[in-house]
């Protein structure tokens, strides 16, 4: 994608770089491509790119919340411990404010139509893109635990390309099932459920020295323990 920044007049650009850190980007066979981005803003400013027509599930696995408007009037709005999908008809510029220091770890599943090498899949990718919206995606423990490890820093290049390869196909089995579907792509809890259960997730991802119970998890999700178990479970696969 084209990507722009816009910064304030009094910003000395001479040798700015936006945002550091790490972005891996595996490129798949089929036309499909996953990054896997560890990055920080270097500045305050306006973030801007082109997203052509395609569709993008992106995983947020830790720092600040993530939010960009669309000019189609989208808007993306993802707190650790959520993904959802994005689903776009046509090209449109997308845009986010930044704030020096702030950092978010994310991986990102992009399908472009006009790039897709596999006869199979072309149909789901078309249908999800035959309308510009945002669902809200439920991704198993186990598929957020591999996207995790592609940031160890045990990783050589080969094992993280194929830890990144083995991710990505895993999220194209669900976005190929979403399609075949035909049905809404919401979780089977309420948002204000989703939205409590991801505050505990993060709880636990940013603080995992601490010895955690489930009465003060509850608390968190302002749920009781038996309710909490049963719906972490049920979101999470764990």
């Amino acid at each position: 994608m084209d990507y722009h920044g816009q910064f304030p007049d009094a910003t000395d650009l001479t040798d700015v770089r936006p945002i550091k850190g790490l972005i891996y980007i595996c490129e798949l066979e089929n036309g499909v491509s996953l990054s896997a981005s560890d990055v920080a803003s270097t500045e305050n400013g306006t973030h801007s790119g082109q997203l052509p027509r395609s569709i993008a599930v992106i995983m947020h696995l830790g720092g600040a919340d993530i939010d960009v408007r669309f000019c189609n009037d989208l808007r993306l709005r993802l707190t650790a411990g959520q993904a959802k999908m994005v689903c776009v008809e046509t090209d449109t510029v997308m845009s986010h404010e930044t704030v020096n220091g702030q950092s978010a770890r994310t991986v990102l599943l992009h399908c472009r139509p006009e790039q897709i090498e596999t006869p199979e899949l072309l149909p789901s990718i078309d249908q999800l893109t035959a309308e510009s919206m945002i669902h809200d995606v439920n991704i198993q423990s186990a598929t957020w635990q591999k996207a995790q490890k592609i940031f160890s820093d045990e990783n050589c290049d080969l094992t993280r390309d194929l830890l990144s390869r083995s991710l990505a196909q895993e999220m194209l089995v669900q976005v190929v099932g979403f399609a075949r579907a035909g049905t809404e792509l919401e979780p089977p809890l309420p948002q204000r459920d989703v939205d409590q259960l991801a505050m505990v997730k993060l709880q636990i991802d940013r603080n995992p020295q601490v010895d955690h119970t489930l009465v003060s998890l509850a608390q968190i999700a302002g749920m009781s323990v038996s309710t909490l178990k049963r719906k972490f479970s049920e979101l999470y696969g764990l």
